[in-house]
């Protein structure tokens, strides 16, 4: 809906601005990951509510003024972690950010300037905990990263992913959720499970509602198999096939068979559906810096098999 209403005038907002066009002071849009951009123009007095809700939610994950924030975000008009930055700042966190360098350059500065937070999607939060771990033989739980707040994926409140993220960098990311009052004493509505994902994720196979969230949680709940995967779905005739392509840990290769039959039944048993099984040594996948497209759909690509 929010695509239809812009690109006409005043361009290029059209129906979505509700101000004079004159009072937009700063532009930035949604990722694009799941088609063309949402453009979003903000008034200062959008941008400075929009800082204020992060820090709510900066302060109830324990941020305080003592705390130095990293963030390994391109700063760019993807609107991903600029309020956090903004937020970070105005609960008076020292904002390290992390702006043009590359994953190894972020991890050193990380160390040199001990770090106590981090903000990221939870792909780039275990991609940079790989990078430290294979290319620069450094723990990345040995950094001092106390705190990680994560956005733009559901990986946070997936318990497999999140305890994956917990173990790399040894920080806890607090979800406090659920109808009982929270014990800090604030009185928000609180979402029992956290951010589960997006109804635009959820697609049909075989007649079967599906979830990119569960296969994660299936994936990352396995040890011996690595953290990258991707899923492509295709037709053949008027059949749907599933295809999961996976990475094994180093030094799990000789599991294969057992954590194919592994990863199958869980899978049968969390979805409810019959998958074609790839393993690749780890480091074959592609790796994603923001947001991951690791859920492929080809139907509407294709007639017939590839």
């Amino acid at each position: 809906m929010m695509r239809d209403i812009q690109g006409k005038a005043p361009y290029p907002y059209g129906d979505a601005l509700c101000v004079p066009l004159e009072e937009v002071v700063e532009f930035r849009q949604t990722s694009g990951s799941t088609g063309r951009p949402v453009y979003q123009p903000d008034t200062w007095q959008d941008w400075e509510w929009w800082a204020e809700c992060w820090a709510y939610i900066l302060w109830a994950q324990g941020y305080r003024p003592g705390d130095r924030v990293f963030i390994p975000f391109g700063d760019n008009v993807f609107v991903a972690f600029w309020a956090g930055h903004y937020a970070a700042e105005k609960i008076g966190c020292e904002v390290v950010p992390g702006g043009v360098l590359d994953t190894q350059a972020r991890i050193l500065k990380i160390k040199e300037l001990r770090a106590t937070a981090m903000m990221g999607t939870p792909t780039y939060i275990l991609g940079m905990a790989e990078t430290a771990k294979r290319k620069m033989d450094i723990d990345p739980a040995t950094l001092g990263i106390s705190k990680i707040t994560c956005a733009g994926e559901p990986g946070a409140s997936i318990a497999s992913t999140k305890r994956r993220m917990e173990s790399a960098w040894n920080a806890k990311d607090v979800i406090m959720w659920g109808h009982a009052p929270c014990p800090c004493g604030r009185s928000f509505r609180l979402l029992k499970g956290g951010v589960l994902g997006r109804t635009d994720d959820i697609t049909k196979v075989k007649g079967v509602l599906l979830s990119p969230a569960a296969m994660e949680e299936v994936v990352r709940s396995i040890d011996g198999l690595g953290d990258e995967y991707e899923v492509i779905v295709d037709r053949l005739g008027d059949i749907d096939r599933i295809k999961l392509k996976v990475e094994i840990a180093p030094g799990c290769e000789d599991m294969a068979k057992r954590l194919k039959s592994i990863l199958k039944d869980r899978l049968r048993l969390k979805t409810n559906l019959g998958y074609r099984i790839e393993f690749y040594d780890h480091g074959k996948l592609l790796r994603y810096e923001v947001k991951a497209k690791r859920f492929k759909d080809m139907r509407k690509d294709s007639l017939h098999s590839r």
